[in-house]
């Protein structure tokens, strides 16, 4: 697991399909919004996310940090030649600075309950683990 910054400030993760749901829904929609914050239902530090998955699996992850100062000199030097890492690079310098702010409240108003980290954490284990081995 790569671990950009220092990993503490807080993220409110959002399952994939939990996220599509809410997508297709408003794609539909009479009067979509034409912007819509949203997060998951648990602000987690990406090291408590890395806990919960360990948790989960039963195993160790191993984790490597890129430094702040790295994500900062590789989104200047990046941005001429490669912009979308660039991007990448600043986005989670971005996240590693600021708590997120939004909240699940606007899956929950679409009817969907948002599942939680160890939740999907426990369904993403148990799927790989029901995979035939190659």
């Amino acid at each position: 697991m790569i671990v950009f910054g220092r990993g503490q400030a807080l993220a409110r993760y959002v399952a994939l399909d939990d996220a599509a749901d809410a997508i297709a829904r408003w794609a539909l929609a009479d009067e979509p919004p034409q912007m819509v914050e949203f997060g998951g239902p648990e602000p987690l530090t990406r090291h408590e996310t890395v806990n919960v998955f360990e948790a989960a699996s039963g195993r160790t992850i191993r984790t490597h940090h890129v430094p702040r100062a790295a994500l900062r000199v590789a989104m200047r030097t990046l941005r001429r030649s490669r912009p979308e890492l660039a991007s990448v690079m600043g986005l989670s310098l971005y996240a590693d600075l600021d708590d997120a702010s939004w909240t699940d409240a606007p899956l929950r108003a679409l009817g969907i309950e948002p599942r939680s980290v160890s939740a999907y954490a426990r369904q993403v284990v148990h799927d790989a683990d029901s995979q035939p081995a190659d």
